[in-house]
């Protein structure tokens, strides 16, 4: 018998086994280790850049104050892993502290800055554990619905068949569209169903409510994007006077139910639920699986044309009557086309819109991986930051500097008008259904992404409060320990910790 030594991660252990092992063991706790080590390292400058900066505003909307988080660091812990197992109702952690910078407009943009304590971050043990009041504990890791847009065809018990999609983000309000296949009625005539939508799982309204509170008010309007479908048709026809004339007041009074209706709340309910960073966050996994279900290219691989396919030099790429292969398809959509017309499977023509992303190789010589592009690009940021530029080094630059813009996390326009055409293609046989319990379509959330989550809800609430403050402190009186209280933060730190454990 061979007696030999085995490295288990930072573990050395002595082997007796007769098999040779041909694959090593996984070390099973890398996961949660490097979750955590990931949050301290990036999760928490992702939450100060995230709130950073709060903004108080006078009645007039002028700024007032201004506050911004910098630099933080995590100190040493107060005592040792193995003292706080020791000594009874210690916790192993080590104290937060963020620079922080305060603006006052009303005193000439008086700057003050300080270095506040935001309370004790529990540390992890080099097996993966936590001290918790002296008590070893383990965060179970979470198998969740991975953030993207699903399509799903549902029959329910009377044989009525529904088309669904599910519009999931990180963070922020659902999107939930649903509509009943046609039907025919007694009289032999087929019946359409509108296609309907439920925001933040509210009552569920027209697609065109939506469609005309994001702007576009116009029956003419809506036609012209999507052609002239006939479930397009019957869902236009369910909108009244008032849908029609102040669709954004109606989504609102559906999405706030009950609540005071307000010109400026009405004005801010669209962007604050879908464009605003703070409330709502597909992620780069999100992103990544929007691009992949909604791009022009995955759309009409395989597909005959209605039309030719010309770019906007009118040079034909792909004409009637053919098939695009994977390249065709990817050459039309770098081109910048964003429409094409092609067949169903019960021989209606159909237009296919993309969500307006490219592919940033097909414009720039230089790989986009060393420009920290990874993923598709929103072609009309990208035309906007290039305005004006002639050079390549200046286009680098300029994508270097516009990452955020170029691949964004928050939903787009485009990515809507483009779920609103996918889910009218579907009654044409346009389009592929997803499985949401397939574990593609699902992913992990170690305990640094699920501590991370908690620390924006206790973020969110001092935020609040720290406005609050600034709405009834005079410049002369303002300090930024009096405008921040960490309680709100480390109340979820500890309820996360407490209520958590394995």
């Amino acid at each position: 018998m061979s007696v030999h030594k085995v490295q288990y991660g930072n573990v050395e252990r002595m082997s007796f086994s007769k098999t040779k092992e041909i694959l090593d063991l996984p070390y099973l706790i890398e996961l949660q280790k490097s979750s955590y080590k990931k949050f301290l390292e990036e999760g928490l400058r992702d939450i100060f850049d995230e709130f950073s900066p709060i903004v108080q505003k006078a009645t007039n909307g002028a700024e007032r104050f201004v506050l911004e988080f910098g630099e933080y660091r995590v100190e040493e812990p107060h005592f040792s892993a193995r003292a706080c197992k020791s000594e009874n109702l210690v916790t192993y952690n080590a104290p937060l502290r963020v620079k922080v910078r305060l603006t006052i407009r009303e005193k000439g943009d008086l700057i003050k800055e300080d270095e506040i304590f935001m309370g004790d971050i529990p540390l992890m043990t080099e097996t993966g554990s936590f001290v918790i009041n002296g008590a070893e504990r383990v965060i179970v890791s979470q198998l969740v619905r991975s953030p993207g847009v699903y399509f799903t065809k549902e029959m329910d018990k009377d044989g009525v068949v529904t088309y669904k999609c599910t519009v999931i983000p990180k963070n922020g309000a659902w999107m939930e569209f649903e509509q009943e296949a046609s039907k025919t009625d007694a009289s032999g005539k087929e019946v359409i169903s509108p296609l309907y939508v439920k925001v933040d799982r509210k009552k569920k309204v027209t697609a065109s409510l939506m469609l005309r509170a994001i702007g576009l008010t116009e029956d003419e309007t809506l036609y012209d994007i999507f052609g002239e479908s006939d479930i397009l048709k019957a869902t236009i026809a369910k909108d009244g006077k008032a849908e029609r004339e102040n669709p954004k007041r109606e989504l609102y009074k559906t999405i706030k139910n009950g609540e005071i209706i307000t010109d400026e709340g009405v004005a801010a309910n669209i962007p604050g639920i879908f464009y605003d960073k703070k409330r709502y966050d597909i992620s780069r996994v999100g992103r990544y699986k929007y691009n992949k279900k909604l791009s022009l290219a995955n759309r009409i691989v395989g597909k005959e044309l209605a039309e030719d396919v010309a770019d906007e030099f009118g040079e034909i790429l792909a004409e009637k009557g053919t098939k695009p292969d994977h390249d065709k398809a990817w050459e039309i959509q770098n081109a910048g086309i964003n429409a094409v017309y092609i067949f169903g499977t019960d021989g209606k023509i159909v237009k296919v819109i993309g969500n307006n992303t490219v592919n940033l190789a097909a414009y720039i010589k230089k790989d986009p991986k060393e420009l920290g592009v990874t993923e598709l690009v929103y072609r009309p940021a990208l035309m906007k930051i290039w305005e004006g530029l002639e050079t390549e080094e200046e286009k680098e630059q300029a994508v270097k500097d516009n990452l955020s813009t170029l691949v964004s996390r928050q939903i787009s326009e485009d990515d809507i008008l483009s779920i609103v055409n996918y889910n009218l293609g579907l009654a044409h046989g346009v389009g592929v259904y997803d499985n949401i319990d397939h574990l593609a379509n699902r992913r992990v959330r170690a305990v640094g992404e699920l501590l991370q989550h908690e620390m924006r809800k206790g973020f969110q609430n001092m935020e609040r409060q720290i406005i609050e403050k600034m709405n009834t402190t005079n410049a002369d009186e303002a300090e930024i320990k009096k405008f921040i209280n960490v309680k709100p933060v480390t109340a979820k730190i500890k309820e996360f910790f407490n209520s958590a454990q394995l």
